[in-house]
């Protein structure tokens, strides 16, 4: 039925989910809904099980409104079987009401929900690098995988997190194919990339079903593989990073 995923998609902040889900669904594009925090990560519960697509619950830094985590609540949200992760969560330096301090405090929560319901990560990360990885790495053994989502960085800091068993999220900036971009991917490899759009129906306008098919041949180009080859594989990566949920 799918023969590609877009590994983060903000499927719940459409109007009408059914939107863009029947625009993916036409385009054999499995769709990974993200949410921004718990209202969000409700309706986008309620709408994966109506519409039958794999969601992640969380909190997005730009989204939190204090430091504490509402573990009751999302508890009853990830009891759904459509639940197969905890993001969009991460650190943001730009743009949030929150201390950088208390969403450090706010993400330890969270970790120790998701690695205590064994559920992989969306990670957001702008400008807090350093610190993200530093408390990643306290969870070091205990994390169950994951991404850093909209992957646009250094081969260094690629390192620190294939080093920590998580892939890298790439979206539109791979079709740039910046020096950065092919060193960075060139050195993660084949098995360690995930494709996303991070489209949200609210910034972003409709659904470009051709997106995704644009970043799968400009990975092959990267990498120097067969575009389909490349294509069944991050299919194959995509269903890793889920724990093959979908079918």
């Amino acid at each position: 039925m799918y023969r590609s995923a877009d590994c983060h998609v903000h499927l719940s902040l459409w109007e009408e989910v059914s939107e863009p889900f029947l625009a993916m669904k036409s385009a054999g594009i499995l769709p990974v809904g993200v949410s921004c925090d718990l209202e969000d990560s409700r309706r986008n519960v309620h709408e994966a099980q109506k519409l039958g697509y794999p969601c992640m619950i969380g909190i997005h830094p730009w989204y939190a409104q204090s430091a504490v985590f509402d573990e009751a609540a999302f508890s009853e949200l990830a009891q759904s079987a459509q639940v197969a992760g905890f993001g969009e969560c991460g650190l943001d330096t730009e743009g949030c009401a929150l201390a950088l301090s208390d969403q450090q405090k706010l993400l330890c929560e969270e970790l120790e929900f998701a690695v205590s319901r064994k559920l992989p990560l969306n990670l957001h990360v702008r400008h807090a690098h350093s610190e993200l990885i530093k408390i990643l790495r306290s969870f070091k053994g205990r994390l169950c995988g994951g991404c850093v989502h909209n992957f646009t960085f250094s081969k260094e800091i690629a390192r620190c997190y294939l080093d920590l068993g998580l892939f890298l999220s790439v979206g539109h900036h791979v079709l740039q194919q910046s020096g950065r971009m092919r060193q960075a991917l060139r050195y993660a490899g084949i098995s360690q990339i995930l494709t996303e759009t991070d489209y949200d129906g609210v910034h972003t306008g409709s659904y470009d079903q051709t997106l995704i098919d644009r970043e799968i041949n400009s990975i092959a180009q990267i990498l120097d593989l067969n575009p389909d080859k490349t294509a069944a594989a991050l299919y194959d990566n995509a269903r890793r990073f889920l724990k093959k949920k979908p079918s």
